[in-house]
C-alpha cells in the first residue's frame, strides 16, 4: 500500500481518525504510539458526546440518542470491548438476546454488539447461532415466494382488507416465524455477518450462502411489505430499505456503508455491484492519491445509520472539503485493503 496517503491521515487528521488509521490500516511506523493515540481518542470531546448518549434514548429511532445510532457511532470511531467504561454501559443490553421477550430489539442491537466485540458473550453467541441457522435454511431452500396470495390475505381481519388494497403486500406467515419477527435477511443481519469473526469455517460457509441469497435480484428487487403479527393483532411495516441490502440509485448516502459491509464477504467482493461501486469511488481520487467523495456519501445528519447511511462522519470538524478528503481517504484505503 502506498504509505503517503496514510502519512497524510496521521499528520493532518484529528484524534478519532488518527486512532482509526493507526489501528485499522496496519501502520508499520513504530513511532506511532498506539497508547498515546488511544488516550487522545478517549478524551476527545466528540467521543465524550456520544458516550454520554448511551442509555438516553430508545432502542430503535432516527434520533441521535437512539441506542442503535449510538452503538453504531462508537463502533465507527473504533471502540471495542474493554475500552474505557464501555463494558459497564453495554453489558446490561446482553439481556436482549435472552429469550423471546426482546426479539425485535435483539435483531437491531446484536449486530452492533458483535462489531463492538461482544460476540462471545454466551447469550449473544447463542442468539447469533440461532439466527444464522434460520437464515441459512431459508437460503438453502432458495425461497423467494415472499408474499401472501389473494386467498391467503383473506384470512387477515376485515380491517386489513379495507385498510390495504391489493397493491399492499403482506409477507407469508412462514417468514414471520422466528421469535415472532421477520425471518428474512435484513440490513441488520448483513451488518452482523460482516463483523462476525471468521474463525469458524462452517459458520462462514453458511454466511456466504446467506449473502448469495440476498444478492440475488429476486431478493434485491423486493417490494415494500407488511408483517402481520397474529399475537398483537396488528401489521408492521417492513419496507425495502429494511430488507434489501444494496442501496438503490436514489440512496447515495448508503453506498460507502454497504460497500464496506460487502467487502467482508468473498461472494460480496465478487459481485458486479461491488466492483461497480468501488470503480465509482475511484473516480473521486485526487492528483496526490487521496480521495474526496461528495458530501452526501459521508453524511453526518440526524437519521438512521443503517437505514439511511447517516452518521458516517469520523470526527473531522468543520465538515468542509478538507474533512471530506481525510475521511474519504481513510474509508477508501480500508475498503481496498479488505481481504
Amino acid at each position: 500500500m502506498d504509505t503517503s496517503p496514510i502519512n497524510h491521515l496521521l499528520n493532518e487528521s484529528g484524534p478519532i481518525l488518527r486512532w482509526l488509521t493507526a489501528s485499522q490500516l496496519k501502520v508499520e511506523d513504530h513511532s506511532q504510539n498506539r497508547q498515546a493515540l488511544l488516550a487522545d481518542l478517549l478524551v476527545c470531546e466528540e467521543v465524550h458526546h456520544w458516550l454520554g448518549l448511551l442509555g438516553s434514548g430508545p432502542v430503535h429511532h432516527s434520533m441521535d440518542a437512539s441506542l442503535e445510532n449510538v452503538l453504531a457511532k462508537l463502533a465507527e470511531y473504533g471502540f471495542r470491548a474493554g475500552m474505557a467504561d464501555l463494558d459497564e454501559h453495554v453489558s446490561p443490553y446482553f439481556a436482549i438476546a435472552d429469550g423471546e421477550a426482546y426479539h425485535a430489539e435483539a435483531l437491531i442491537l446484536v449486530p452492533f454488539l458483535v462489531r463492538l466485540g461482544y460476540f462471545a458473550e454466551p447469550r449473544v453467541a447463542y442468539w447469533i447461532a440461532q439466527r444464522i441457522d434460520l437464515l441459512y435454511e431459508l437460503a438453502r431452500r432458495q425461497d423467494y415466494d415472499f408474499f401472501m396470495s389473494a386467498t391467503e390475505r383473506q384470512r387477515l381481519p376485515p380491517s386489513q382488507h379495507s385498510m390495504h388494497s391489493d397493491t399492499k403486500l403482506f409477507y407469508r406467515p412462514h417468514f414471520n416465524s422466528h421469535w415472532g419477527y421477520l425471518g428474512l435477511p435484513t440490513c441488520y443481519d448483513l451488518y452482523l455477518m460482516a463483523y462476525l469473526p471468521k474463525d469458524d469455517p462452517l459458520t462462514q460457509q453458511k454466511v456466504e450462502q446467506i449473502v448469495l441469497y440476498l444478492l440475488d435480484p429476486r431478493f434485491q428487487e423486493i417490494s415494500d411489505g407488511y408483517i402481520w403479527n397474529a399475537h398483537l393483532h396488528r401489521p408492521y411495516a417492513a419496507g425495502r430499505v429494511f430488507l434489501a441490502c444494496l442501496p438503490g440509485d436514489n440512496l447515495p448516502e448508503k453506498l460507502v456503508l454497504f460497500l464496506e459491509l460487502m467487502a467482508h464477504f468473498a461472494s460480496g467482493r465478487k459481485s458486479a455491484w461491488f466492483s461497480q461501486g468501488v470503480a465509482h469511488l475511484e473516480t473521486f481520487r485526487t492528483e496526490r492519491g487521496t480521495y474526496c467523495f461528495p458530501p452526501r456519501y459521508l453524511s453526518e445528519k440526524q437519521g438512521y445509520y443503517l437505514y439511511g447511511g447517516m452518521h458516517m462522519g469520523l470526527g473531522e470538524m468543520p465538515r468542509n472539503r478538507h474533512a471530506l478528503e481525510l475521511e474519504s481517504t481513510f474509508r477508501m484505503l480500508r475498503l481496498k485493503a479488505s481481504p
